[in-house]
Order: structure tokens, then sequence, then C-alpha cells
């Protein structure tokens, strides 16, 4: 298996290309929309990890009893406070996907003050 260089003088795997995602996807049952990701082009370098993945998201994300709207907030408070970029970019368009407008988007990062936030936004941002 073939590393390339990361940053902060890590190493990283490269991602694999989509076709070679989409067959190792399709292998264990991952969705190819799924498999386009890079998360998961990363991922599928272990399919069966790959796989557990897919599953754990699928129950977290699309079967949850969390709101969408809260659920992507907090993904985004989570992915700014730990500064994941790719976290942060990829769920913002899922927010605004699901109706979050951009202002709450943007509160997220300083949650405390942002004014568009109610009681229950706020207690499970503080969460």
């Amino acid at each position: 298996m073939a590393e390339a260089s990361g940053g902060s003088g890590g190493r990283r795997l490269p991602l694999l290309d989509v076709e070679e995602a989409r067959l190792r996807a399709s292998e264990v049952g991952i969705p190819q929309h799924m498999a386009d990701l890079n998360v998961f082009r990363t991922l599928l370098h272990q399919p069966g990890a790959a796989a557990a993945v897919n599953r754990m998201l699928h129950a977290l994300l699309w079967k949850g009893s969390l709101d969408a709207r809260l659920r992507e907030l907090l993904i985004l408070r989570i992915g700014w406070t730990c500064g994941a970029v790719y976290e942060w970019t990829h769920h913002w368009a899922i927010a605004l996907a699901v109706g979050v407008p951009e202002d709450d988007v943007l509160g997220v990062r300083d949650w405390l003050t942002h004014e568009g936030f109610d009681d229950l936004d706020r207690a499970m941002l503080a969460a």
C-alpha cells in the first residue's frame, strides 16, 4: 500500500481514485455516493473498516432521532472546535441543504453570542 507525505511531518494514505473506491465500496455494500467522498476514498483502503464506519454513520446521521438542523449544528460545532477543515466544509453544504440558515452555520463559531439560537440550540451546543 503506497503512502504519501502529509502535513505536520506525518504520513498519509493517498486517496483512492473514484473508480477504485466505487468498486471496493460496492463489494462491501457502501453506496456509490458515499464512495465518492474523500473520507471514504481513504477508508476504503480497508474495506471492512469503511463498511463499519458507513453503518455507524447511517445509524447516527440518517436513522437517528436528532433533528437534522441540530445534528448539523453539532457536527459543525465539533468541526470548528477541533479545527477539522474537511468536516466543517463538508457539513457546511449539508447544513444548508437541510435548511439551516447561513447565519446559524456561521453562528456555531461563537454560539454563546449568536442571536439566532434558542435555549435548546444553546444547550445542545454547550454539550
